[in-house]
């Protein structure tokens, strides 16, 4: 999200991580290989998650493949 000239990132930590995803009721399908890098629409894992981001709705991922960071840097949301 974008204040001003400065940008607030948020993070969550390796050890929270998991948490995290069973909060947004995504754990289970990461685990389950059901979802998808926004990008490349390679199966998103555990090991593999580079990015997780609100879209319409709906909880986008990205993998960690150098080509989708490079487009998750200029994606606008």
């Amino acid at each position: 999200m974008k204040t001003s000239d400065k940008e607030t990132l948020q993070a969550v930590h390796d050890i929270k991580f998991e948490q995290f995803l069973r909060n947004i009721n995504k754990y289970e399908d990461v685990v389950a290989g059901k979802c998808k890098c926004k990008f490349c629409g390679k199966v998103v894992t555990l090991e593999n998650i580079a990015c997780i981001f609100p879209e319409s709705g709906a909880v986008k991922f990205v993998c960690d493949e150098m080509n989708c960071l490079a487009k998750m840097s200029q994606y606008s949301l």
